[in-house]
């Protein structure tokens, strides 16, 4: 079937729970695009601009005629109907089911590359529940809560920050993060601390396809202790990079980098988004 929008003052838009983003290429747009209706589906279209967020739901029956959906400035709304808001609030937040495989690369010719799965098990008040699995990697489980800032820490792939942020808060509206926790790198570098903050939107070209993403920079850093016969194995210095797109919930691509005392570069990982299913 085919479904009709209209929408003005927008910069990014999105049509969940299928086709994702759209093309917006004026500051009006008005199209329609082909969608898979096998049963009564409710579809959420989100409109962005500097200003504001909007979202504007649609429930379409199966083998229904051809439905247009409201036109959607996006500018601040009236306040909604309590199902509505939840609903569409739900449509852009991970579900029970949904997987992300991303590939792995480091900076070394030792490096390991891997593809690995990440697969929602469960969510409950904003904790989501995943499981990484991985060939030549035991299986593991996380928890990690959606807005709050922290680090996810995977034995085998190390620490992943706020995998869900980009779903859970307005980004745009995000300021700097401070005081959260930072666990300590193996085998005995304790005493982090870390700091977070949007540095911009920005297109990201991934194997899955290119996203229009927020892009967050985090530093985790402590003082050297070994003094200068430990500066070129003691690690000081992390930074992350890490892009969310809203269409895909989780980042679609991370950055991260280990510096030594010495100001040296110990490793560079690359997690790169391949399909979100």
């Amino acid at each position: 079937m085919r479904l009709c929008y209209s929408v003005t003052q927008v910069e990014q838009l999105t049509l969940v729970p299928r086709p994702g983003a759209l093309a917006v290429g004026e500051s009006v747009a008005k199209d329609c695009v082909s969608v898979a209706l096998d049963d009564t589906t409710t579809f959420t279209l989100i409109a962005r601009n500097a200003a504001a967020t909007v979202r504007k739901t649609l429930t379409v029956a199966a083998r229904s005629a051809p439905a247009v959906a409201p036109e959607v400035a996006a500018r601040p709304p009236a306040t909604p109907a309590p199902e509505t808001a939840a609903s569409a609030a739900d449509a852009g937040k991970p579900r029970v089911g949904e997987s992300w495989t991303y590939r792995t690369s480091g900076k070394w010719p030792t490096s390991p590359k891997r593809s690995i799965v990440i697969a929602v098990q469960s969510v409950a008040n904003d904790v989501v529940t995943e499981g990484l699995r991985a060939d030549g990697l035991a299986s593991d489980v996380r928890h990690s809560v959606g807005a709050r800032p922290m680090f996810m820490s995977w034995g085998q792939i190390g620490n992943e920050f706020s995998p869900y942020l980009g779903a859970y808060a307005d980004l745009d509206r995000l300021g700097t993060l401070r005081g959260f926790a930072t666990p300590d790198v193996p085998p005995s570098w304790s005493q982090w601390h870390s700091e977070a903050k949007v540095v911009g939107r920005e297109s990201v070209t991934v194997p899955a396809g290119r996203f229009q993403a927020h892009k967050v920079e985090v530093w985790s850093s402590r003082s050297a202790s070994g003094g200068p016969i430990m500066a070129n194995i003691e690690p000081v210095r992390i930074h992350y990079l890490i892009w969310y797109a809203p269409t895909v919930k989780r980042y679609v691509k991370m950055q991260r980098r280990v510096l030594y005392a010495s100001g040296t570069e110990a490793e560079r990982d690359l997690f790169e988004l391949v399909a979100h299913r």
